[in-house]
């Protein structure tokens, strides 16, 4: 790949720091996996991750370092993982509904789509040749055009030596190679730094232990440790050798339980990252509230923690959620009164979307326990199958079904003998919702079968309807039905609806709507559900949200149990927000510590 060319930041000396700190519309936010901001080669345009005007969908930010305000990046819509090209001129993205790997222009515009991978990208860099070498979930590296086209496979996973991914791809400019991360068996924060060379294809491991590396021209190699340090090591790029021992030059920055580290550095110097937890939810950091309809809010006894899936148990004296710990996620169930907590999983696997069996005795959820392991490029990020635990520990948790598809459970019926999950046949444009037997005797059947994008289908308690979300009118919106069918679907959400969930009672069917608000819609009707009323309720923000699972509950005495960020609540709005801190001229502080 050929020498980069463009502008550098403007030359001065003296190492200056300053953080960004936008409001609360266009604030910073944090995804599970991937990393969250990126500064142009020039120094002069920094991208970072926000989420949109309802709070429920990411979208990508940009601001103009030399600039006061900062502005949503048209275009970037439902966009995360941003990254540059080399002249500064686009910005490359996931797109987390379409799951693309996109493009736009730093001034706005329409999307451009580069590639349709199989598998969620970890990490991308954009060369001076317009070419993007991104890395992968479960796979090897891959490369792509910057004008599009389809991804060309650069390595593959060594698994007789316990490879399971290749991720977080630099590229060395002028020197066509490569600077990635090999992870090996089930951790995933941390991996062994390579370099490949792209014009032998040949592999040297350097012998360091971390994730996120960068290459800078002062002749080092930058990375991330898992305790939040970034660290330098001299490093040749001719012989693509490590030429000193590390030195760690910055504490407190985010690295999540991915590997994806918060930070990012021009060609000339100027340095930007996020401060945050790492390890056990990379910074991830929520806590729990009652909300009653009008959104007055009471917090719960728990500390704040990298929360997940929150679900109340039927009585709503439990909350089962996942905890990430390390690689992994740990199942809890926790008391609402006390806040005491009992852990069910004890491993290194990704054990989440907890939902709790009619009799409040025990708790399915969707486990990577024992599934096959992807090995290529494949197409799936998860293989998760369902597991049941008992909700009180007695017992250990006990495998459902086997399968290598994705299956996340949303609903159960109310005789605790069925549980509805997703299928996805192509994630562009196929999910369809699925009856399966609890007990795991018997295939899973359709409920929703055909095109569009059909989830989050959940039974109400009295056993009369379905509730889920669909794409089929060109956005997502709530539909009703009646289960277990055949019978006519009626929308009950307009202009948009998500993460459907039902009243005790079975007459409300609460949602939340991409006008920021959450609702409830009253349904009535015998063989045909009718919607009668739509009521807002509260708005969303600055409450948790997730794409396709829910991030809250309604509890049994009408009560919402909500996610927030640590510091949100009304009378400290500002104390604990994500800021962005700038270091301008840090090479010098680099080449002083860190001598060649």
């Amino acid at each position: 790949m050929s020498a980069l060319g463009g502008g550098e930041d403007a030359p001065s000396s003296g190492l200056l720091r300053f953080t960004i700190d936008p409001p609360a519309p266009l604030a910073p936010e944090t995804s599970p996996n991937f990393p969250d901001l990126a500064i142009s080669a020039d120094g002069r345009q920094i991208v970072y991750m926000g989420l949109d005007d309802t709070g429920t969908f990411p979208r990508l930010i940009v601001r103009a370092v030399d600039q006061l305000d900062a502005a949503p990046l048209r275009g970037g819509e439902r966009g995360a993982h941003p990254f540059f090209s080399a002249d500064g001129e686009w910005v490359g993205f996931w797109n987390v509904l379409s799951s693309q790997l996109q493009k736009v222009s730093i001034l706005g515009g329409a999307p451009v789509t580069l590639a349709q991978p199989r598998s969620q990208i970890r990490g991308a860099s954009w060369g001076a040749d317009d070419l993007i070498v991104f890395g992968t979930q479960a796979g090897g590296l891959f490369r792509v055009s910057g004008g599009g086209g389809e991804p060309e496979a650069l390595t593959t996973l060594d698994l007789g030596r316990g490879e399971t991914a290749h991720r977080w791809p630099s590229i060395v400019e002028g020197r066509d190679a490569v600077i990635f991360v090999i992870l090996s068996g089930q951790g995933s924060a941390a991996g062994e730094l390579a370099a490949l060379d792209l014009g032998t294809g040949g592999v040297t491991r350097l012998g360091l232990t971390g994730s996120s590396p960068r290459y800078v021209s002062t002749g080092h190699l930058l990375y991330a440790d898992t305790d939040g340090s970034v660290r330098a090591v001299p490093f040749d790029p001719v012989s693509l050798e490590v030429t000193g021992s590390p030195v760690p030059l910055i504490e407190g920055v985010m690295v999540k339980e991915s590997g994806a580290a918060q930070f990012s550095v021009s060609n000339g110097g100027r340095l930007v990252y996020e401060q945050g937890e790492s390890g056990a939810g990379g910074g991830d950091l929520w806590e729990f509230v009652w909300a009653d309809r009008r959104g007055n809010e009471e917090p719960l006894p728990m500390p704040a923690r990298a929360y997940n899936f929150p679900a109340l148990s039927p009585d709503g004296r439990r909350v089962a959620t996942s905890v990430l710990r390390g690689s992994g996620q740990d199942l809890w169930v926790f008391d609402v009164a006390t806040g005491a907590g009992l852990r069910l999983t004890h491993d290194d696997e990704t054990n989440w979307i907890p939902i709790w069996a009619p009799d409040g005795q025990s708790i399915f959820f969707s486990s990577t326990r024992d599934a096959p392991r992807p090995n290529s490029f494949t197409g799936n990020d998860w293989y998760g199958n369902i597991y049941s635990v008992a909700a009180d520990g007695s017992s250990a948790p006990q495998r459902v079904t086997t399968s290598e598809e994705n299956q996340g459970v949303t609903g159960i019926s109310p005789d605790g003998r069925t549980l509805v999950h997703s299928r996805v046949f192509t994630n562009v444009d196929h999910w369809e919702i699925m009856a399966l037997p609890s007990d795991g005797g018997e295939p899973a059947t359709p409920l929703v079968a055909g095109r569009y994008r059909r989830g989050s289908g959940t039974i109400s308690p009295d056993g009369r309807w379905l509730a889920y979300r669909s794409d089929e009118s060109g956005s997502f919106e709530v539909f009703v039905e009646p289960y277990p069918g055949p019978g006519a679907k009626v929308p009950a959400s307009i202009g948009g609806g998500t993460h459907p969930g039902w009243s005790a009672d079975s007459r409300e069917l609460f949602y939340r709507g991409t006008d920021g608000m959450m609702m409830a819609a009253t349904i009535a009707g015998e063989a045909t559900p009718a919607v009668t009323d739509r009521t807002p309720l509260f708005p969303h923000q600055p409450y948790r949200s997730a794409g396709g699972f829910r991030m809250h509950d309604e509890a049994p005495d009408g009560r919402f149990l909500m996610m927030r960020r640590p510091g949100s609540a009304p009378d400290d709005r500002d104390a604990l927000g994500l800021r962005i801190t700038v270091v301008d001229h840090w090479f010098e502080e680099l080449r002083g510590r860190v001598p060649n």
